[in-house]
């Protein structure tokens, strides 16, 4: 009997933190992050469901980088990479956390995650949009050739998201690198794909 009593106050505990997480990204959807911070702080110190803390850490990165406090918004993704390594919003935390660092001046170091998210997680949602990431910090830095090394990924890729973008993209790096007929034939492909549709 204890043990059915337990499993009933735990269902209704997390039925009931549910329910403030929801109210948290109601708060985060209506720009009151303020207000979304506050329940997100009170959730990550309260909650005994470890799936609702690692979410709500990743939503209060979120929420403070909405506010453009990128120390307290590292801070949250960075708790969230060391408490959960292996949690489900692992993938997020780290891409969220490298775009961050990148804004700093810190390319190395957004780099290396960008790295470890692609080779860690190769079905993330976030994997395209890592190496797109990859490709621009490289085009930044004058890297052209690890750029086109990205950007021939992408255009290999599944999703179509990124791939005129990586065309197109490509072509400017054939240019810079003086490989000018290649980088023709480049634009004339995305001009044609692009004429077809």
């Amino acid at each position: 009997k204890t043990g059915e009593y337990r499993i009933i106050i735990k269902e209704s505990i997390s039925k009931e933190e549910r329910i403030i997480m929801l109210s948290a990204k109601s708060f985060y959807h209506t720009k009151d992050y303020d207000m979304a911070i506050k329940i997100l702080k009170t959730i990550i110190n309260n909650s005994i469901d470890n799936r609702l803390k690692e979410e709500a850490m990743l939503w209060l990165g979120k929420a403070y980088s909405n506010i453009k406090d990128a120390e307290k918004a590292q801070a949250a993704y960075r708790e969230l990479l060391n408490v959960y390594p292996k949690g489900s919003y692992f993938d997020e935390a780290i891409y969220r956390l490298s775009i961050l660092v990148k804004e700093q001046g810190e390319t190395a170091s957004a780099l290396k995650m960008l790295e470890r998210l692609i080779k860690e997680y190769p079905s993330s949602q976030f994997r395209d949009d890592s190496i797109w990431q990859m490709a621009w910090i490289n085009y930044e830095k004058g890297e052209y050739k690890e750029a086109l090394k990205y950007l021939k990924s992408l255009q290999e890729s599944s999703s179509d998201r990124f791939k005129k973008r990586a065309i197109y993209w490509y072509g400017k790096v054939l240019l810079k690198l003086g490989n000018k007929d290649e980088a023709v034939n480049v634009f004339k492909k995305l001009y044609v794909e692009e004429k077809d549709r």
